[in-house]
């Protein structure tokens, strides 16, 4: 399975607040949160280097 896809293994919610800081955290700048219609409650994180 490539990049952990259909891999769920527990976890919590997150705000866009909570994946802000962790991107942080990394070095890295959120840019977006795209909620998955079809995939409810999970959503694509997008985030740049800086």
């Amino acid at each position: 399975m490539s990049g952990g896809a259909g891999a769920h293994v527990g976890g919590r919610e997150r705000t866009r607040e909570d994946f802000a800081e962790v991107c942080r955290r990394a070095g890295l700048t959120l840019t977006a949160v795209t909620p998955l219609a079809d995939a409810a409650p999970f959503a694509v994180i997008e985030a740049v280097a800086g």
